[in-house]
């Protein structure tokens, strides 16, 4: 019932008791009874909606919430005015919020059920598909919550990031290692697309409990603390880095990483013993207190560790996050995928950034690697041949010549993989072990 289909004499006495609400709500305000303006407002609200102005009832709907959080009951009413007015995400917002204060009161199963009426009338909408998948997990309905979040993530709307994070905390609760790392690799893409360069830091946090001798992992945690300019959590990070990269025999790699410590924090007694002891295992001479790095080190750790320092530097080019391209972003989930053994979603992921000419050769690379673990020599024969025609310096053409030999050899195409073995070795007689195979390859070829 609107104002015109009001009698005059009704609408007189609608018109003075909302006048006595209102002027009782002001009085008590300014008194300091909260909760009594609050409720004589909200009276005052719902006569002005029964009177057709239905913007001012929601303004002191607003009020009354304010002053004093609305009981479910009126919040409820909240929802449907801003259901009835066509605002279906603020009405949606309102009717988490009756659902959650039935949760609070431990009265699950009513919000679920409450939830679900609430979904009915409003179909699709992300923030009560999320209040839905919170109160399954609440009530230990661990699977029912996985169907709702996954449903999140169909919908490709908001919420994603913590859609997939929620889902990496249940699968690794559940043991389930793969389905975990895959969840909280997409979440720490999303996190990242949106700036959240917090949230994303934490996802490859999680990735490393579970995954500890991961250096994909740890590289990017480490691009993403020098982003965020976390000095102390920086030098933490890249000192297991290099330690990690030791212990896989990567001694060059671990110690240029020590030696960026040192560049950025010149004082670390940490680095300074590490290094020593690395270079004494090493047996490499440093010299006039630097060191000479092999050229044939990998320029995707050693250029990622300079913008590093040049950020920590506090130059004054753009926030790093936005010099970032989704062709980086593609490589780097990639990498984290091959690495976990996810070589379906690497592969997806690396063929995106491969369509960027400037990451193509190295992406290739990769790819012919995930074909390789895949069993499908072929493919990765014809992604190492794509990358060589992509190559912008010698280190990525002499890596995607060794390993497009190693894929013919294993095809038992023995000429081929002896002739990019011999290409190699006129560039470089030292690169790996090329000498030796091109050794046994000719030794083969000649029985």
């Amino acid at each position: 019932m609107v104002m015109d289909d009001i009698k005059s004499d009704e609408r007189d006495s609608l018109k003075k008791r909302a006048d006595n609400y209102l002027r009782r709500a002001i009085e008590y305000e300014r008194d300091g009874y909260v909760e009594m303006a609050s409720l004589e407002y909200v009276h005052y609200a719902d006569i002005l909606w029964q009177m057709g102005n239905k913007e001012e009832s929601i303004k002191y709907y607003e009020t009354a919430d304010r002053l004093s959080p609305l009981s479910s009951h009126f919040r409820n009413n909240l929802g449907d005015m801003y259901y009835d007015l066509g605002k279906r995400e603020l009405a949606a917002r309102e009717y988490a919020k009756v659902v959650g204060l039935y949760a609070e009161q431990g009265l699950l199963d009513s919000a679920i059920r409450l939830c679900r009426s609430f979904l009915e009338k409003l179909p699709g909408n992300i923030t009560l598909m999320y209040e839905l998948a919170e109160l399954y997990m609440k009530s230990e309905r661990t699977q029912k919550a996985v169907n709702e979040y996954q449903r999140i993530i169909d919908e490709e709307g908001e919420g994603i990031a913590l859609a997939h994070e929620r889902l990496g905390d249940i699968y690794a609760r559940r043991g389930s290692t793969k389905e975990a790392l895959h969840n909280y690799l997409k979440a720490a893409n999303e996190y990242f697309k949106e700036r959240e360069l917090s949230e994303a830091i934490e996802q490859y946090r999680n990735i490393l409990k579970l995954k500890p001798e991961s250096v994909a992992a740890r590289q990017r945690l480490v691009e993403l603390l020098a982003m965020k300019k976390d000095k102390k959590s920086l030098t933490e990070e890249l000192l297991a880095l290099a330690d990690i990269l030791m212990k896989q025999g990567k001694k060059e790699m671990a110690l240029s990483t020590y030696t960026k410590v040192r560049e950025i924090e010149p004082s670390n007694l940490q680095a300074q013993k590490r290094l020593s002891e690395a270079l004494r295992l090493a047996t490499v001479e440093e010299a006039t207190g630097g060191l000479e790095i092999d050229e044939r080190m990998s320029n995707e750790v050693m250029s990622s560790l300079d913008s590093i320092v040049k950020e920590l530097g506090g130059t004054d080019t753009e926030e790093a996050e936005e010099t970032i391209k989704d062709a980086e972003t593609h490589y780097n989930l990639g990498t984290g995928y091959l690495e976990m053994d996810l070589y379906d979603d690497a592969i997806r992921e690396l063929q995106m950034a491969s369509r960027n000419k400037r990451l193509r050769a190295k992406a290739c690379n990769i790819l012919g690697l995930c074909f390789m673990e895949k069993g499908d020599v072929e493919m990765a024969i014809r992604e190492y041949i794509r990358g060589l025609k992509a190559v912008e310096n010698e280190y990525e053409e002499l890596g995607l010549r060794y390993n497009l030999a190693s894929a013919y050899e294993y095809a038992g195409e023995l000429k081929k993989a002896l002739d990019q073995l011999i290409d190699i070795y006129v560039v470089d007689v030292n690169y790996l072990d090329v000498k030796e195979k091109i050794e046994s390859i000719k030794n083969r070829l000649s029985k």
